[in-house]
């Protein structure tokens, strides 16, 4: 499955994210993290703000939201992070939020079918 992250703050803080992940054993063990392009039409030809991750089973979603959440929290004004999932079926599952709480319940929710 493969996640695209977009970080609401700039290419600095995208390659600040993007560092904590690669940081990240479960990343590096089970993760394929690299810059990509934004398959939202409202941020179309974007590569440098935006990270695009393939996880295994082994690395969860909920797993990686949890990686995000604590870099934003080393952030002094932390920036909103947007999640985008595009499911085998074809849909399109985004997160948007500043609120870590909220984010963290979606994507249990998400995990969990």
């Amino acid at each position: 499955m493969r996640l695209q992250l977009r970080v609401e703050a700039g290419p600095e803080e995208t390659e600040s994210l993007r560092d904590w992940l690669a940081a990240d054993a479960n990343v590096q063990r089970d993760g394929d993290l690299r810059y990509g392009r934004a398959t939202d039409p409202e941020h179309q030809g974007v590569d440098i703000d935006v990270l695009s991750l393939a996880i295994s089973s082994a690395l969860t979603t909920g797993g990686l939201i949890l990686q995000i959440l604590d870099w934003r929290r080393t952030r002094p004004g932390p920036p909103a992070v947007t999640v985008t999932q595009e499911r085998p079926d074809g849909t399109v599952v985004r997160v948007e939020s500043s609120d870590p709480d909220a984010v963290a319940e979606i994507v249990r929710r998400l995990d969990n079918g």
